[in-house]
């Protein structure tokens, strides 16, 4: 789903769109040091590492979320800020996997 169809549907469940929101993002790496490497790349930046798991073998996922207002502009510069942070680490960040938690 892209970004302007992600915040469509977050209006359709009554989501504030003008508010921050807590919003996390997936990055994927091969091994947990690379994923450790990313995540204290990404604090540096402001976000804040959720957690780290082995989905399956080589396949190590970082969550990391930031407050944001989750309008289109706002996720766009984010993915710019996260892609060099996993290629830095040999990782990828897929710009389509972002989620809003609700709390």
């Amino acid at each position: 789903m892209t970004d302007d169809l992600k915040i469509k549907d977050l209006k359709k469940q009554g989501i504030d769109v003008t508010a921050p929101q807590r919003v996390q993002f997936l990055l994927s790496f091969k091994t947990e040091e690379q994923a450790a490497g990313a995540a204290k790349d990404a604090e540096k930046l402001g976000f804040k590492k959720q957690k780290i798991y082995e989905q399956s073998k080589n396949n190590v996922m970082l969550w990391v979320s930031k407050s944001v207002v989750p309008e289109l502009e706002n996720i766009k510069a984010i993915h710019k800020q996260l892609m060099p942070v996993a290629e830095r680490h040999a990782g990828i960040y897929e710009d389509v996997e972002w989620e809003i938690v609700l709390e």
